[in-house]
């Protein structure tokens, strides 16, 4: 014989009071699960973009631009930044880091020529690794 929650022989009330609790406890367990999955989520990577290029070059160019888009740059310098902050900010709320990720970044000409060209290049110049409670900055 297979028992069943109403084959005991427990008075209407209690059962009442038994449902009432394990509603309760499923609740309060889903209601944990999606706080802490929201945690995990809320606390992206705060990713950096240092800006390397000098005056009048790169990331600093004054070139006048229309904004495009959703890129509000008025300069062409201004919309290539943007789009590499932008682009951190992405990956930021992608991975989960209670340390700010500093991306030394400049916007230098590369090669090509009639039929290649080079889109992008880089280059690990440092990695430090440290430790939250040891940051000074």
């Amino acid at each position: 014989m297979r028992a069943t929650f109403d084959s005991f022989a427990a008075p209407r009330a209690l059962r009442a009071a038994l449902i009432t609790f394990a509603w309760r406890i499923a609740l309060g367990l889903a209601l944990t699960l999606a706080l802490t999955l929201l945690g995990t989520i809320a606390h992206g990577a705060t990713i950096t973009i240092v800006n390397l290029d000098g005056p009048g070059e790169g990331f600093n160019d004054p070139t006048p631009a229309a904004p495009v888009g959703y890129n509000p740059g008025t300069t062409i310098g201004a919309q290539r930044l943007f789009v590499f902050q932008y682009a951190a900010a992405r990956w930021g709320a992608i991975l989960p880091s209670p340390i700010e990720i500093l991306v030394d970044a400049n916007f230098d000409p590369l090669d090509c020529n009639g039929s290649s060209a080079v889109l992008g290049a880089r280059d690990r110049t440092r990695s430090t690794r440290t430790s939250p409670a040891r940051r000074t900055r």
